[in-house]
């Protein structure tokens, strides 16, 4: 309990004295101040009888000076200030959701007393730099967390103190282009290639090299295999890095892409990292750069199934934008070794099966931030090439300065292009037939940018760090941030409510903003966009479990925290009406196609790893929402974070707000292709005539069709493995006229699926994949 002493011996004994001494000595020393010049005395506390509990934490009314200064000690007691930064982070999270405005008061000395012990191990293990600063009184108090915060910035921007933490730098004046979908992603990969004139540095979780970048026609010039040799022939070093996957878990062929590339030219070379160890992480990093100056970097691998336009079409009868193996569907597995031999040849049948449709987001980054992106490359390189022994057939690589780069480059300064065109895009392209989500489709932007990525010791960090969590803090700062909005597209999401040992806060900032919101009476929505997982079996189930863990199930779960704040909110105030929808909803992405005579119906699987804040701030990386991505030493990650820098007037829940003109643009493409709408008619994501009226209406729409047509789709009706699978065994489809309302893509991601069902992982499918419970968090 939180109010218990912490081991330690009542306050009225001498021992209990000593020990407080010894805690002011050690909190002064570690703030730099004379012991005996420390007047922040905490009170005494009183012993309590045996047996009997400390105060409880659910009402900030039964939090007293002493009870809050033991939550403190004993916090840096258990802790023992471990060098983990992240678990001191959770733990003092985990604190604020218990101890919320326990002192709202600035004079209030255990408030003083917990800031001052506490703030040394905040700085050092975030990183932050503290100041003794006053926090402006307001008539909604900010809960402790934004209190800290405050203090420990010391007046910095989240893009500075982000700086501090990570191995790049806010970069100005970068160009950049999205890249929705893996179309559009293709092509400009294919294009980068193109440009490069010294080297290409290729990095993949999963590649296949036989696939298409461009499919106008399905030209063999087209294939990645092709594109890089041709550059190769021409004198271009290209450097690839793939995942070495453990073949008994997973089969990527890594081993084969690696041959198959060396053998088609001298100046290929690929390493595959890591040889035996870790067994559970991966190099999840995705990303091209050319000459290191200009990079994609996202979500998306170059391998099968990843390629798809903004319709999402499931059905392609005659192979003209899906051939061979790419026509790809994971409910019947990969495609076998034969398969991937003759790439051309379907391996599913087309004629009876739908392909599994794809939603990514990357982005197209020139400038210095792509030089970063570049030497992390390089430093990776350089790393696996040492840890695998290979120096002699694998040169290492040296980062060139940026400056002699851009003044060698025979191509001239990008400001001179008035239409902000890429190169290769023809007046005459097809896809400009498309309604929807392409308003400023190839159009490129000026921001500010910083490369953040996920990356230990193991991984490649080379600078003495155990780690780097950049993508992280990118994404702990920019909630800190908010405003108004939170617009969230991700492939997991499992955060610290869903228990088990799960580190990472990002639900529990988001709750934060919700409860300020809630407590304030103001308007602040979070949108997120989910799949279910493309796994099967029992790694689905554990996926799952997670998700709704975080989400919605069980009380530490993020929407029944929102309930209990409402409920308490109308209790104090009768006039006050709002419910969880006003805050936080939760979408998916689903599809449907006629094949061989036969409706069939599709999720549309959300693969992004994207976060948009008040339309100014983006992130896109290849990190997921979970551990595995954030915490740094597991899976390495890359991203970019996109700071606008010409800003627009719009509107936000109908006030006027300025907003960034380029991360504007992504979030109304998205929401227009997602909704099927013009982008002019979402540009408010926060005012109801948007969020109700299109964003959520359209979604609730979508979903009753599909739930009545596709009886056996994941529904809030369906709360059992048995249920779910009398369903797909019936196969039933009801009325597929009504099909013709379905507007769009969204529909409500189903909270209540297989919520009698046991998702839990358990120890035999551990046991059986020889993993621990962290590999799926």
């Amino acid at each position: 309990d939180g109010g218990d002493d912490g081991g330690g011996g009542g306050a009225g004994d001498d021992d209990g004295d000593e020990e407080d001494k010894k805690d002011d000595d050690d909190a002064a020393a570690a703030v730099g101040a004379d012991p005996s010049q420390l007047t922040l005395r905490p009170p005494k506390r009183r012993r309590r009888r045996r047996g009997t509990q400390g105060p409880k934490h659910t009402d900030s009314t039964t939090i007293t000076r002493v009870s809050a200064l033991d939550l403190a000690k004993q916090l840096l007691r258990e802790q023992k200030v471990k060098s983990d930064a992240i678990d001191v982070v959770v733990d003092l999270m985990r604190f604020t959701m218990e101890a919320d405005d326990i002192a709202k008061d600035d004079d209030n000395v255990s408030f003083k007393y917990f800031l001052r012990l506490f703030a040394p191990y905040y700085e050092q293990y975030s990183r932050l730099t503290f100041r003794h600063t006053r926090i402006p009184k307001s008539n909604a108090s900010p809960s402790l967390a934004t209190r800290l915060a405050a203090l420990c910035s010391g007046g910095q921007s989240n893009a500075e103190r982000l700086s501090s933490r990570c191995f790049a730098p806010v970069r100005s004046n970068n160009h950049i282009e999205w890249l929705i979908d893996g179309q559009d992603a293709y092509r400009k990969i294919a294009e980068v290639i193109d440009s490069a004139t010294r080297d290409v540095f290729c990095s993949f979780w999963w590649c296949t090299e036989s696939t298409y970048l461009r499919r106008d026609g399905v030209a063999l010039s087209d294939r990645l295999d092709e594109l890089l040799c041709k550059k190769a022939r021409e004198g271009v070093k290209v450097f690839v890095l793939l995942w070495d996957e453990v073949e008994i878990a997973l089969d990527n062929r890594s081993g084969h892409v690696r041959s198959t590339l060396e053998a088609m030219h001298p100046n290929i070379r690929v390493l595959t990292h890591p040889r035996f160890f870790p067994f559970s992480w991966s190099h999840h990093q995705k990303f091209v750069v050319a000459d290191q100056r200009r990079a994609v970097v996202g979500g998306l691998d170059v391998c099968i199934g990843r390629f798809d336009t903004q319709q999402h079409p499931v059905a392609d009868p005659d192979a003209k934008m899906w051939p061979g193996i790419d026509y790809y569907q994971p409910e019947i597995g990969r495609p076998a070794d034969d398969d991937f031999d003759e790439p051309m040849r379907d391996y599913v049948d087309r004629s009876k099966l739908p392909r599994y449709a794809w939603h990514d987001v990357d982005v197209f980054v020139e400038g210095q931030t792509a030089h970063d992106l570049g030497r992390n490359f390089i430093e990776r390189w350089n790393h696996h090439r040492d840890d695998l022994m290979a120096m002699g057939d694998y040169p290492p690589i040296f980062i060139r300065d940026y400056n002699k780069i851009v003044n060698s480059s025979s191509d001239d300064d990008r400001d001179d292009r008035s239409d902000g065109k890429s190169e290769s895009v023809k007046d005459d392209d097809d896809s400009k037939q498309e309604t929807f989500g392409q308003k400023d489709r190839y159009k490129q932007f000026k921001v500010d940018t910083q490369a953040v990525r996920s990356l230990g010791d193991w991984s490649g960090l080379t600078d003495g760090r155990e780690r780097e969590a950049s993508i992280y803090h990118a994404y702990l700062d920019a909630i800190d941030s908010a405003e108004h909005f939170v617009y969230i597209e991700q492939q997991y999401f499992c955060s610290v409510f869903a228990g088990g040992g799960v580190k990472n806060v990002v639900v529990a900032k988001l709750y934060q903003k919700i409860k300020d919101a809630i407590q304030a009476h103001r308007t602040f929505r979070v949108a997120i966009l989910i799949p279910f997982p493309e796994e099967g079996g029992g790694t689905a189930n554990a996926i799952m479990d997670l998700n709704f863990k975080t989400l919605c199930r069980g009380d530490n779960a993020l929407i029944p925290r929102i309930e209990r704040l409402i409920a308490m909110e109308k209790r104090h105030d009768d006039s006050y009406e709002a419910t969880v929808e006003d805050f936080v909803s939760v979408c998916s992405l689903r599809t449907h196609a006629q094949i061989g005579g036969v409706y069939r119906c599709n999720q549309v699987f959300v693969h992004a790893k994207l976060m948009i804040v008040d339309d100014r701030v983006a992130i896109v990386s290849s990190a997921n929402l979970n551990d595995r991505s954030f915490v740094g030493d597991r899976d390495s990650e890359l991203g970019v974070v996109v700071y606008d820098t010409e800003m627009i007037d719009s509107t936000m829940n109908g006030e006027p707000f300025q907003v960034g003109a380029s991360v504007h643009s992504l979030r109304t493409r998205l929401w227009s292709e997602h909704c099927h709408v013009p982008e002019d008619k979402v540009r408010d994501p926060c005012v109801s005539s948007v969020y109700y009226d299109i964003f959520l209406r359209t979604a609730m729409r979508n979903t009753a069709v599909f739930n009545h047509v596709f009886p056996a789709v994941p529904q809030n009706a369906i709360r059992t493995l048995e249920e779910q699978k009398k369903r797909i065994v019936e196969n039933k489809v009801i009325d597929p006229e009504r099909l013709d309302d379905v507007q769009g893509h969204l529909v409500l991601h189903p909270l209540d699926y297989l919520a009698d069902a046991n998702l839990e992982p358990g120890e035999r499918l551990c046991k059986e994949m020889l993993l621990s419970d962290e590999t799926f968090q």
